[in-house]
């Protein structure tokens, strides 16, 4: 795939993402989807109702696939600062087999200190098939994820 020359994601409104060196962008569902230059997959929901459903869940990992290729495993940002609601049905898919094929690992942020509270709650209550962690600041989530470098 031929990607466009690097360019920075910008900061938006009350977003608190760094400026990141990225090769790709594109937009899926309620999400802006940017694919760096180090590997590293930083996702961010940009609609307080979105609803991300089983559907979505499948195009949004297609989307991925697509991009990175099919056997590239890359560290994954997701940033909820704005929120959403997830469906049981893409909860499912998403920690099933199939849902996660080219993530390494996963680190989600959140600066509300209940949702990082009940996150780590429901991510305890179920064992993950790749390292899943929560932050308050993107900036600490990107640290934690240099342990999980592209492949």
């Amino acid at each position: 795939m031929n990607l466009p020359e690097a360019k920075r994601a910008p900061n938006r409104g009350n977003v608190t993402n760094p400026q990141l060196e990225y090769e790709h962008r594109c937009r899926v569902g309620s999400f802006e989807v940017y694919f760096c230059k180090d590997g590293l997959i930083y996702a961010r929901n940009t609609d307080k109702n979105a609803v991300h459903d089983l559907e979505l869940a499948k195009e949004y990992n297609a989307t991925i696939e697509r991009v990175v290729g099919p056997t590239a495993h890359r560290p994954m940002v997701i940033d909820l600062t704005v929120p959403l609601s997830l469906t049981i049905e893409a909860q499912n898919y998403y920690t099933s087999p199939e849902g996660g094929t080219n993530i390494k690992a996963v680190a989600f942020v959140t600066p509300s200190f209940l949702s990082r509270v009940i996150g780590n709650l429901l991510l305890g209550a179920k064992p993950a098939a790749l390292p899943l962690k929560l932050f308050d600041k993107p900036e600490h989530a990107i640290h934690w994820l240099k342990q999980f470098p592209a492949e």
